[in-house]
């Protein structure tokens, strides 16, 4: 009897490359980009610069500013960052009939081959909207833009909130005068699925110069800003090697794909590889939509294959799980 053999099963190196993508991955799940109990939570000092936030030039032309303090004590129990119409920040208020458009914004490096992010943060602020076509708010922005661009006195749209291009919306807060808890997922196309990015993380606060009917302080103000990687850790799990004529095998991968996710087995050299993927009949050489073949006696959910083992020749083979997200293509290899 000839034997199959799969030498990512007796391949002592091979084994320990996919043990370290596992700690690898391990690594940036454990990574925060900004810290809620240091710099994202303006304790470092107190002013902007301190805590590595950069205040737009506009700021200083505004009559509503962003400042570092104590002043929304006690809503904010310790130093934070929030909107003043006094020079010196004595005060937790603005002048709604001022117009302000001001930001603080600082620079993030997004590491590669993370799909997805998230922020939370803490916030309050009333502010207003006035039923114009489009309607006018007073309230917090959040965006990200490149590193290149630098926030304007542009005023965003006012129907979603967003500041012009390039940047891209992140989230809109308003009506709240009481302690509030943001937890925002930043899964866009972020460019950094090969390479590290880096974009600029930007709060804005924006009121217009009309004395909105129901505009109410206090505006916005925010602390305890986070920001951490969600990596995904790939793994394949497969039974014990098998020989010619003792069946297929089974493959099994984590995660398991969901809404827009989507996840793959491939094999080389050329044999066939069946895959639940929900979508085409042919998906490259050798690996097939098991819902489209007449006969095939394997059922298939998410995040399994079976490779059939019986009919391919004798030789090594190179198992290849592809996981796709909207924003990356994440790979584990196992030989």
């Amino acid at each position: 009897m000839k034997s199959f053999y799969f030498p990512y099963q007796r391949h002592v190196g091979t084994l320990l490359f996919g043990f370290f993508l596992l700690l690898q991955h391990q690594t940036l799940s454990a990574q925060m980009l900004i810290n809620p109990a240091a710099e994202g939570g303006f304790e470092l000092g107190p002013t902007f610069a301190d805590n590595g936030w950069t205040v737009a030039t506009v700021n200083t032309n505004q009559r509503n500013k962003w400042f570092v303090g104590t002043a929304p004590s006690p809503t904010f129990p310790t130093r934070c960052a929030y909107i003043s119409r006094d020079a010196q920040g004595q005060r937790w208020s603005y002048q709604d009939d001022s117009a302000s458009v001001t930001h603080i914004y600082r620079t993030i490096t997004l590491p590669a081959g993370v799909p997805t992010f998230t922020l939370s943060f803490d916030w309050a602020g009333e502010g207003g909207i006035q039923e114009l076509n489009p309607p006018r708010f007073d309230e917090l922005i959040v965006s990200l833009s490149p590193v290149s661009y630098t926030p304007t006195t542009a005023y965003p749209n006012g129907y979603t909130g967003a500041l012009p291009s390039p940047n891209l919306f992140v989230g809109r807060f308003q009506a709240e005068d009481e302690l509030q808890h943001a937890v925002l997922t930043l899964n866009q196309n972020l460019g950094n699925c090969t390479f590290p990015a880096k974009w600029r993380l930007i709060f804005t606060w924006v009121n217009y110069d009309d004395d909105i009917a129901d505009a109410e302080n206090p505006p916005a103000a925010i602390d305890n800003v986070s920001l951490v990687c969600n990596p995904i850790n790939l793994t394949i799990n497969h039974p014990p090697n098998q020989c010619e004529g003792l069946g297929n095998i089974l493959y099994s991968a984590t995660p398991v794909p969901s809404g827009d996710n989507k996840g793959v087995f491939t094999v080389t050299p050329e044999a066939q590889i069946y895959n639940y993927t929900e979508g085409s009949v042919f998906l490259g050489l050798g690996t097939y939509n098991y819902y489209d073949l007449y006969g095939a006696p394997w059922p298939q959910y998410k995040g399994t294959a079976t490779f059939e083992a019986s009919e391919a020749p004798p030789g090594d083979y190179t198992i290849l799980y592809t996981y796709t997200t909207p924003s990356c293509v994440l790979r584990s290899l196992m030989r």
